[in-house]
């Protein structure tokens, strides 16, 4: 699985292997032999390979078919919010919900993000509707 995902991947950036595995700092040869399923590629390769190519470990082993890969403090961000109780959960959501909302109302990029909200133009920040599952 990893194989067709390296290949898949680098082919997204539009990389030759010559290019990937300079990226990686190894030979041309020795990309090759892990693309084609020769040779394992080592912990080392396939962690510069995952942050390169911005996705999730799990998702480049095949463990996952979520691409996401968290920055530190969004992995902090998580830590934290999973120790709460559901009260402190549901409040935090609710912050995020009336700050997402904010930024909508006062950013320059309403436009471009458009997608992201509710096509409502009476959409207010008590709208007992509005959920972050209608985002994204």
């Amino acid at each position: 699985m990893t194989i067709l995902r390296m290949k898949e991947l680098r082919q997204k950036l539009y990389f030759s292997q010559e290019q990937m595995a300079a990226c990686l700092h190894i030979s041309r040869q020795a990309y090759g032999l892990y693309e084609r399923g020769l040779r394992e590629p080592p912990y080392d390769i396939l962690i510069r390979f995952a942050s390169l190519t911005q996705v999730s470990m799990d998702y480049l082993l095949g463990l996952s078919e979520e691409k996401i890969c968290l920055n530190p403090k969004e992995q902090q961000l998580i830590r934290l919010f999973r120790a709460l109780d559901n009260t402190g959960q549901e409040s935090i959501v609710r912050q995020l919900q009336y700050e997402y909302c904010l930024c909508r109302r006062f950013s320059s990029q309403d436009t471009e993000n458009s997608f992201l909200y509710k096509q409502d133009p009476d959409f207010s920040l008590h709208d007992p509707d509005f959920s972050l599952h209608e985002m994204i």
